[in-house]
């Protein structure tokens, strides 16, 4: 990916260390083996629009925003609205009908 462009920008790919590297990315995707940092991420992430995404069980819960996992011998993937709203994202329509989306108890 690193190289390539999305509408006129170029991506670069980077490993992140720490909490303040991971605030000048516009997408962090959290690595299972760094489940045990996202709380300090998801704190110095707060407020900023930086996309996140994982693959770990709970991510989406533990207010990541995109969550990718396995039902069904299929990939899927598990939205948390509310955290790509509180950063000041939005989501496409188009994408809304390929998620799950996840819903705060008693909504």
């Amino acid at each position: 990916m690193a190289g390539r462009t999305v509408n006129q920008r170029e991506i670069s790919v980077a490993s992140v260390h720490s909490a303040a590297e991971a605030r000048n990315c516009q997408l962090l995707f959290v690595n299972s083996d760094d489940k045990a940092n996202w709380p300090q991420l998801r704190q110095a992430l707060a407020g900023k629009s930086v996309l996140t995404v994982s693959d770990f069980p709970g991510f989406a819960e533990a207010g990541g925003m995109i969550e990718f996992g396995h039902r069904d011998d299929h990939i899927s993937a598990t939205l948390n609205l509310k955290a790509v709203q509180a950063a000041g994202l939005r989501v496409q329509d188009r994408l809304l009908r390929l998620v799950t989306i996840l819903h705060a108890e008693g909504e």
